[in-house]
């Protein structure tokens, strides 16, 4: 596709539509800009996050694991990464809560008071 392409106005850049509509571009889309020595590359980029957590869901439901299942599995791979990198071998007693670190005591201070 050749032409004008582009249009740059008070730092915003424009697209024409057929472009926008070929790569189902939308207003507010995050386009990756490119220089390679003074040839711009324009590419879109996509969210990943949401790209990933919906491939994560879909593949947790296909394989027929709850958010317990793979909590469960969380805590043990937890385990035996603690293990091979620090040299720790603890386990959790199955009624109590995951450690979250340790806390120190108030000593009378406010909780959102700075130092």
């Amino acid at each position: 596709m050749n032409g004008t392409v582009l249009q740059i106005q008070n730092g915003a850049v424009a697209l024409p539509s057929r472009l926008r509509t070929r790569y189902k571009l939308d207003e507010g889309d995050v386009l990756m800009l490119i220089d390679l020595g003074g040839v711009f590359v324009l590419s879109p980029t996509e969210a990943l996050i949401p790209r990933l957590a919906s491939e994560l869901e879909q593949k947790r439901k296909a394989a027929g694991l709850s958010m317990a299942d793979l909590l469960e599995g969380l805590d043990e791979q937890r385990r035996v990464y603690a293990k091979q990198k620090y040299g720790i071998t603890a386990s959790a007693p199955a009624d109590s809560p995951p450690a979250r670190g340790r806390r120190r005591p108030r000593r009378g201070r406010v909780l959102n008071e700075r130092r």
